[in-house]
């Protein structure tokens, strides 16, 4: 799996059987960058590799734009993510070679935003993991709970 930061949160991971996108299709954000438009192209055309999947950690704009992302879903085929009030509070599924797991966790307090579905991944490959905690609220013991299972 190689890893691609393409904006402030936004991770491309590759592997030669497929292409993941998470918190990467983004919309710029009150000093937060947006995905830059050379970027959106390359995801759009194909440079990445085929996209097998879009996911957001939640639906605050710096992490992910509904309308960037239903443009991209639509033009490459590929399947989208993002958690809601009614998303378990555990989801296991595949997008291509990746393997996904998400665990629900309250988004960090933050008095000027909107309460969201919030969540963290588990991410891998078959040889490698990620842990992306996004906006998380940083509660160590469910954390430490998540990673040790």
């Amino acid at each position: 799996m190689k890893i691609t930061l393409v904006c402030n949160c936004g991770l491309v991971l590759t592997h030669p059987e497929g292409t993941l996108l998470l918190d990467a299709v983004n919309a710029a954000y009150d000093g937060y960058c947006a995905l830059p438009g050379a970027e959106y192209e390359r995801m759009q055309t194909g440079e990445y590799g085929e996209i097998c999947g879009i996911l957001a950690s939640h639906r605050h704009e710096d992490h992910y734009d509904a309308a960037r992302t239903q443009r991209l879903a639509e033009r490459t085929g590929a399947p989208v993510f993002v958690p809601d009030a009614q998303t378990p509070e555990h989801v296991f599924t595949r997008f291509g070679p990746f393997a996904v797991e998400f665990y629900r966790i309250p988004h960090m307090d933050l008095p000027d935003q909107p309460p969201c579905g919030h969540g963290v991944f588990v991410i891998s490959d078959g040889a490698r993991t990620i842990y992306a905690a996004a906006d998380a609220d940083p509660q160590p013991t469910r954390h430490r709970q998540i990673l040790a299972g």
